[in-house]
């Protein structure tokens, strides 16, 4: 998706998306967090929902030593989309620098990718998810569903099994439904193969 905006801050007219994501690429390698906070809070006042720019803003505010303002960005970004495992990460560094509980974020990104922080113990709900996803990558639907279950059933409140139980639902569904699609045509074709043989 790539939108443009006047953006006076950097004096260069109209700038699309992926350009001012290049522009603040540049500015975080040569530390410049207050030009990159300009130049995101601009964007985000023409297109507040864009969350990579919500990150980038967190992000600037944690590498300028300022964890306590990236804070609440990062937890809103971490509810809107549980499944973004950079603001997920980030949020995880934030949590450490201001010594504060890490068991929840652990499990999070354990969920998502399979890492796992030294000495935190990761919730069983987790454990059930990562199985969960494994199985739905080698297409073994039938144990994914089995293993998000277990997930839903440690702990209700988890937004990630919930999500992910949908994805896997939809996906049996449609195998069911080609299942179903295929044994419509072989008994519709044997028939037709009756009829001609009776004939």
């Amino acid at each position: 998706m790539s939108y443009s905006i006047t953006n006076p801050l950097l004096n260069l007219g109209n700038i699309n998306r992926d350009d001012l994501i290049t522009v603040v690429s540049v500015g975080f390698r040569h530390g410049e967090h207050r030009f990159i906070r300009q130049a995101v809070l601009n964007w985000l006042a023409a297109y507040p929902g864009d969350l990579q720019f919500n990150y980038f803003y967190a992000q600037s505010l944690l590498e300028d030593k300022k964890s306590a303002q990236a804070l609440p960005i990062l937890e809103i970004l971490c509810n809107t989309d549980p499944e973004f495992v950079a603001a997920q990460e980030l949020m995880f560094t934030t949590l450490t620098l201001q010594n504060k509980p890490l068991a929840s974020i652990v499990s999070m990104i354990y969920a998502l990718t399979g890492k796992e922080a030294e000495g935190i113990s990761v919730a069983p709900w987790s454990k059930a998810y990562r199985i969960s996803q494994e199985a739905f990558d080698k297409e073994k639907l039938e144990d994914a569903e089995l293993s998000i279950q277990q997930a839903l059933i440690s702990d209700p409140t988890a937004v990630l099994p919930a999500i992910f139980h949908l994805q896997i639902a939809s996906a049996l569904h449609d195998n069911q439904t080609i299942f179903n699609g295929f044994t419509n045509q072989i008994f519709h074709g044997t028939l037709v193969f009756r009829r001609l043989i009776t004939k």
